[in-house]
């Protein structure tokens, strides 16, 4: 049992950092064009364009969300290696500490796109960690964890 909590963790917080960079890659290039710019995917080519909201960004949010709630669904109904309930609740946790923490280092407001570009990698990072995207999924999946895991209330059939 301890073999299978401690692998439940391993994926769930291991879930939750590969999926915190990626979120962070498409919201910040879709906040860089509503500020009117164009970055290189590795922020080394800036350009300049219209401002403009654009959908393939935002649909890759929706997808990438969902996609990471259902691997974690699945790897814990399916998994009789892992403890049940364990990598969701882990990788909500996780994305819910990265959050916080986030919010502790960073109080004001996350700079410009292009400010923000010039720490490389970071800058997903921190572009993921300040979304309210990965506080809602993150929360959401703490959710989710602790309904799976609770024990069912038993019933007793009314005495006749």
């Amino acid at each position: 049992m301890v073999k299978q909590r401690i692998l439940g963790v391993l994926v769930g917080v291991l879930a939750a950092l590969i999926y915190l960079p990626l979120l962070g890659f498409l919201s910040f290039h879709e906040r860089a064009r509503q500020e009117g710019l164009v970055f290189s995917w590795d922020l080394a080519d800036i350009t300049t364009a219209e401002p403009q909201r654009t959908l393939l960004p935002v649909l890759g949010m929706i997808l990438l969300s969902a996609l990471f709630a259902w691997v974690l669904l699945w790897v814990s109904a399916r998994s009789t290696a892992i403890a049940p309930g364990w990598p969701l609740f882990l990788a909500g946790a996780t994305l819910l500490a990265i959050v916080l923490l986030a919010t502790i280092v960073f109080p004001t407001p996350v700079p410009n796109t292009l400010s923000l570009s010039e720490s490389g990698f970071l800058a997903y990072v921190v572009a993921g960690a300040t979304g309210a995207t990965t506080a809602a999924l993150g929360a959401v999946l703490c959710v989710i964890a602790l309904y799976r895991t609770r024990k069912p209330a038993s019933t007793t059939a009314p005495a006749p």
